[in-house]
């Protein structure tokens, strides 16, 4: 104890560089807090629900690129919840991250709504913070004012997180009117942990927003709890058994598949998988980045332990003469160690109180800064991650905290131990004294130089990406997101819309896409010469996106045959002709590659199936980019669109630098 206040007095009385250490310990373990924090969130904590471990996601293996997805029709679902001895309750819900416009209460703003079944939340064993849940009886009360229950975030936003004014108040999101009924509470995302959507609402109340949504043709992710003593191989031998009959019955009788395709698309088989962790956008995309961040958090700490050490080696050294005193009226060794360790304790506890001040501060801010993600129809998907304290992330601020007091204490400890009495007081520098200090230098340079290599390597992974060319005009194009609701808009808006950006000054064209460029998403497609049968090669072969009439001009896509889309080439409900398709250069060389391409007919199709000529080729332009600069050029097809999307992208080519026309678009 005399130890531990003594050390307290001593850096008391050097303030500055006691300052100086423990700001160096509490920004490291800070930095290093917050990357294990965000690290613990997607990776390692389990989903915040009852017994986790118990929750099984149902998933279908697809072929490259979708992989493994959970999409199932409704008419599995049903059976499973009839039939299943291994499930003690099994639920359907949207997942499809579809904007809707929320229009009441005012500002309106795009938000996510999910539908879901009356088993969502019993499966989850949720609570409501404010009002009630979602009950088997929303699912068939008459829908003219249906239930809505809130997200913790969205009810924080637009109703200022006030308990007493949210419960009973209706919301209008695309003309429909819904009753709110209850609030999640902070944390609650679902299956998720890390995004969510703003809004739950009875499946069936689901074709109130989206006219096209039936319910026996959409397919629906499918998650479930197992019963006590079920284990997860029981559970995928009887969900595997009840899914091929279902299935065989819905491709035939529902998707009209032949009998031929429907034993191939069988093939691929279903699994159930584990959810105790649940399922994480951040994580499928981004989870190697991550483990990276972790290593280079290692680093950081040590860093810190060695520029510490090196501090308080130094202060060793100019102690050698006290230290030397002590030893010489009958002070051991290993008594001046232990007092070194308990000034090391103080900084250790200082820093690692500072640590967590700045890890609680900069937490928040690490959240916003996470790039934005998207699914792949291009949607960005809202992402709201806790990552608050708990017990693994204070955990790590105290290991690190307590590795890094044993790092940088290690080295004056040392050097008190090998002290020399006699060279000391008769000031004689021995030639070993400084090799602790040798020792730290060089460990420092080794970390620089290995931080300094994968510098320069991200750097000219950079200047790589910087010189690929992206096959368009891109240093002179500006893209804008719009959407409003769900209904298609008219011809004559976007015709509208785009004369108006076009009288800007600056501005040269602009045009419509369904998809933007290098958003790391985008529109597949099956493309197969009209005639062939489909492969399970053919299956998404293709990059599509939907595009106005000036699209290719605006973007600096060159023409290499055929012509460019015109008025006339807009399909018509009742057009017999085939649709008209301008294909780029890679699909020329993939799909047809004796001819130009241009006259040539495609179609689409699922595995087994003979493709219609539906759609003909009236030109051939130039390889461009699509979802990022890594990708390779991938067969493309552009088909005219006039009446686009709720959810579309505007793009607009400019004289001048693109930023300078954002506001006045």
């Amino acid at each position: 104890m005399n130890d531990i206040r003594f050390g307290l007095r001593i850096l008391a009385k050097n303030h500055a560089s006691t300052a100086l250490i423990v700001s160096l310990i509490a920004l490291g373990t800070g930095a290093s807090t917050t990357i294990f924090s965000l690290f613990d969130a997607v990776l390692l904590r389990p989903l915040p629900v009852r017994h986790p471990e118990q929750l099984v996601r149902l998933a279908q293996q697809f072929p490259k690129p979708l992989g493994m997805r959970s999409e199932f029709p409704y008419a599995y679902y049903n059976v499973l919840r009839e039939q299943s001895k291994t499930l003690e309750s099994v639920f359907a819900e949207t997942e499809w991250h579809d904007q809707f416009r929320l229009t009441e209460p005012e500002p309106a703003e795009e938000i996510t709504v999910y539908g879901v079944t009356p088993e969502f939340f019993d499966t989850l064993a949720a609570r409501p913070l404010l009002g009630r849940l979602l009950t088997s009886d929303d699912a068939t009360r008459n829908f003219d004012m249906p239930p809505a229950v809130l997200s913790y975030d969205f009810w924080r936003k637009r109703f200022g997180g006030y308990a007493g004014s949210v419960v009973g108040q209706t919301i209008a999101i695309d003309g429909h009117r819904f009753s709110i009924v209850g609030v999640m509470p902070r944390g609650f995302h679902g299956l998720s942990v890390d995004s969510g959507p703003d809004v739950r609402i009875p499946l069936q109340a689901y074709s109130l927003l989206a006219s096209e949504f039936k319910v026996e043709h959409a397919e629906f992710a499918l998650a479930g709890r197992l019963k006590p003593g079920a284990s997860l191989a029981q559970a995928q031998v009887e969900c595997r058994t009840i899914w091929r009959p279902v299935m065989q019955d819905y491709y035939r009788n529902i998707q009209k598949v032949s009998p031929e395709s429907v034993a191939r698309l069988l093939e691929r088989g279903m699994t159930v998988q584990s959810l105790e962790k649940g399922t994480s956008v951040l994580r499928d995309n981004f989870g190697d980045v991550f483990k990276l961040l972790m290593v280079a958090v290692s680093l950081l700490v040590l860093i810190v332990a060695l520029n510490v050490a090196g501090l308080l080696l130094a202060k060793a050294a100019a102690r050698q003469r006290e230290m030397a005193v002590r030893l010489a009226i009958g002070g051991t060794p290993w008594r001046l160690a232990r007092q070194l360790f308990a000034e090391s304790i103080w900084l250790s506890a200082f820093g690692a109180a500072g640590g967590l001040v700045v890890a609680l501060i900069v937490m928040p801010v690490a959240v916003r800064l996470l790039p934005p993600v998207r699914d792949m129809y291009t949607a960005i998907v809202p992402i709201s991650l806790d990552t608050g304290l708990n017990w693994r992330v204070f955990l790590f601020l105290i290991g690190s905290s307590v590795l890094t007091t044993i790092i940088f204490t290690v080295s004056p400890v040392v050097a008190t131990l090998r002290l020399s009495i006699d060279s000391v007081l008769r000031s004689v520098r021995s030639s070993g004294s400084f090799r602790g200090r040798r020792i730290l230098i060089a460990a420092q340079i080794a970390l620089c130089t290995f931080l300094l290599a994968g510098a320069g390597l991200l750097v000219r992974s950079f200047e790589r990406l910087r010189a690929t060319p992206s096959g368009f005009a891109i240093d002179s194009i500006a893209t804008f997101r719009c959407g409003v609701g769900t209904s298609k808009y008219p011809p004559g808006v976007i015709d509208a819309l785009i004369e108006r950006v076009r009288e800007i000054p600056g501005v040269i064209s602009a045009a419509t896409s369904s998809s933007g460029v290098l958003r790391g998403h985008g529109l597949f497609m099956t493309a197969v010469p009209a005639g062939r049968r489909v492969t399970r090669a053919d299956f998404l072969n293709a990059n599509a996106n939907r595009v106005s009439r000036d699209y290719l001009t605006t973007m600096g896509i060159h023409l290499v045959a055929g012509r460019t889309f015109i008025s006339s080439d807009a399909p018509q409900p009742k057009q017999a002709p085939a649709a008209k398709a301008i294909v780029n250069e890679a699909f020329v060389r993939q799909i047809f590659p004796s001819s130009n391409g241009v006259g040539k007919r495609f179609g689409t199709g699922v595995e087994g199936s003979v493709a219609s000529g539906d759609n003909e080729i009236i030109g051939v332009v130039s390889d461009a980019k699509y979802r990022s600069l890594r990708d390779p050029i991938r067969p493309m097809a552009y088909s005219l669109e006039t009446a686009v999307d709720s959810d579309f992208m505007l793009n607009v080519r400019t004289r001048v630098a693109p930023e300078m026309i954002i506001q006045l678009v």
